[in-house]
């Protein structure tokens, strides 16, 4: 086993998971993410799934999202391993399609976040990643 040293970890492991090439989608020169819904019972849900989790169904198809939302809830953390970069923030974000998405705020500033208010889902092309393979980071911007 590789012994990491923390110089060699990434500066924000907290930008949450990698996202590949099905779980986003371009639309009007935007990029926006994918979920699914289940054909058999309409559950909504992102990150998408071949298995529906709610009645088994295997018939489910892609559901593109909605960039803006409404903030359900969030909250900030202020202790993370040395490596990350503190405060962040973090919340669920509910949109049109009935699905609620967890993911990173763009600012740790309170002041800037209210229940309820509108908010812009933003996907980004992760640094480093590969022309052939792209991988994203998505967050939520004040809309």
């Amino acid at each position: 086993m590789k012994n990491t040293q923390l110089s060699d970890a990434p500066s924000a492991p907290h930008e949450g998971r990698l996202l590949g090439a099905a779980d986003v989608m371009s639309a009007g020169g935007e990029l926006q993410l994918v979920g699914c819904r289940c054909r058999q019972c309409d559950a909504r849900m992102f990150p998408a799934n071949s298995l529906c989790p709610f009645c088994l169904s295997e018939e489910v198809e892609a559901l593109p999202l909605s960039p803006l939302g409404s903030l359900y809830s969030y909250t900030f953390i202020h202790v993370a391993p040395p490596v990350w970069e503190v405060p962040y923030g973090i919340a669920y974000v509910d949109l049109p399609e009935r699905v609620r998405v967890f993911g990173k705020l763009a600012d740790a500033d309170p002041a800037h976040w209210k229940l309820d208010q509108q908010v812009r889902l933003s996907v980004t092309r992760a640094a480093g990643t590969d022309e052939q393979d792209p991988q994203y980071h998505y967050f939520f911007a004040a809309a």
